[in-house]
């Protein structure tokens, strides 16, 4: 039986630890690509500050 989760090529792939069978695989993330989400991530954080409770409402 594989281990719970294993790196294959660019891929994290989470296994059934009862059956061992493949129950996800998710793109490993590169250096660059957690740059580019904390800079949305940021971006996205001052916005969701500057428009103020009220604005928030659903």
């Amino acid at each position: 039986m594989p281990a719970p989760s294993t790196t294959q090529r660019d891929d994290l792939v989470s296994f059934d630890p009862r059956t061992g069978a493949e129950v996800g695989r998710h793109r490993v993330a590169t250096p660059e690509d957690v740059v580019a989400a904390v800079t949305r991530a940021r971006s996205a954080a001052r916005w969701w500050t500057g428009i103020g409770p009220q604005a928030r409402r659903f």
